[in-house]
């Protein structure tokens, strides 16, 4: 009921539960009432995030990119930069967050451990995750969940427990089970 256009924010709060749950049909339908001038760089993010899921990752870089034709927030930063290194473009990737280091803030340097994987700096990237400390539990989810991606991809000590610890939190989340995967 919430996904009612109707409602301010409620496709986009309900197109966002469906991704978190890995609800791909549902976050598709929702996204897929609005089109061409309808839509909007909040949807764009929500879609560039739902065809990284989908594995159609040249349709998720070009909707990251028409998100950030709008306003660009840190979370659509992180969904570009996933959608970049899931394409294996990591200078782009790299350039994006060279790009916003002020935005980003202390997110740069989770970035950049994902980033030093991609460029096949594996020792370069435990290095930099080593030093970073980890977020606090009232930390936003999309945060935590870069930070446990960069762990799991560095093959940081502190990943396994956190990682596991996030995954009881959100146990459908497609971006905390693909860092899973990267612990075995």
């Amino acid at each position: 009921a919430m996904a009612s256009p109707a409602t301010p924010w409620g496709e986009l709060v309900a197109a966002d539960a469906a991704l978190d749950l890995g609800d791909l049909a549902l976050a598709a339908k929702i996204l897929g009432r609005r089109q061409g001038a309808a839509l909007r760089p909040v949807h764009y993010q929500r879609l560039a995030r739902l065809y990284r899921y989908q594995n159609k990752v040249d349709d998720a870089v070009k909707a990251a990119t028409l998100a950030r034709e709008g306003a660009t927030g840190a979370t659509l930063l992180i969904e570009s930069l996933y959608g970049l290194l899931k394409k294996e473009d990591a200078s782009g990737a790299r350039n994006l967050v060279a790009k916003y280091p002020t935005l980003l803030g202390p997110l740069t340097g989770w970035l950049g451990v994902l980033v030093d994987v991609a460029n096949k700096q594996k020792a370069q990237a435990a290095a930099r995750a080593a030093k970073l400390d980890l977020p606090l539990p009232e930390t936003p989810l999309a945060l935590r969940i870069l930070v446990a991606r960069a762990l799991a991809a560095s093959g940081d000590k502190r990943a396994r427990p956190y990682v596991l610890a996030l995954a009881k939190q959100v146990p459908k989340h497609p971006d905390v089970n693909e860092a899973a995967l990267e612990l075995k």
